[in-house]
């Protein structure tokens, strides 16, 4: 298997050859007017970068990647159980945080939400006193004794009353 570095220096060499063989492939092809030349040129450099960097070639893996070992390799099951108990533990561990974290951050919404009620409802009430402009006293002309427009009925109440008052003068 080919390593990182092995990767870089393929890269490296098929790049060059494949921009080398064009270049020298298209002056060819322009000396003599004939542009398949230049075309078979270029397809043997990649032909030839091909060959040098597909295969895995010793040179390519010189510091190999170390992988880590299977599980059941190395270990014994006692070991294993150990360390799928340790895991819970830490499982456990990692929930109670997360809960820890749920629950204040719950409260630190609700307290947001309660501070924005209260602000809207002081806003609301201050709406109120700016547009219901305050009645003063002894003017209804547009009210009755209980503070509900005439209607009406109330009007014709109002000019029978006038009519007997006259008529008792």
């Amino acid at each position: 298997m080919v390593d990182y570095q092995g990767q870089k220096i393929s890269e490296y060499i098929y790049v060059t050859i494949t921009c080398a063989a064009g270049l020298v492939a298209w002056f060819i092809g322009y000396w003599e007017n004939d542009f398949q030349v230049s075309v078979h040129g270029w397809a043997i450099g990649i032909i030839i970068s091909v060959i040098l960097c597909v295969p895995d070639w010793p040179m390519y893996n010189k510091k190999p990647v170390t992988w880590l070992k299977k599980v059941g390799s190395t270990e014994t099951d006692e070991d294993l159980t150990v360390s799928k108990k340790s895991k819970n533990k830490n499982k456990a561990k990692d929930k109670a945080k997360e809960e820890e974290i749920a629950t204040t951050v719950d409260d630190k919404v609700d307290a947001d939400k309660s501070k924005k009620d209260e602000n809207s409802k002081n806003k609301r009430k201050d709406a109120s006193k700016e547009a219901s402009p305050k009645r003063q006293e002894g003017d209804s002309s547009n009210s009755n004794n209980s503070g509900k427009p005439k209607g009406d009925k109330d009007k014709n109440k109002d000019k029978a009353d006038k009519k007997k008052n006259l008529k008792s003068e």
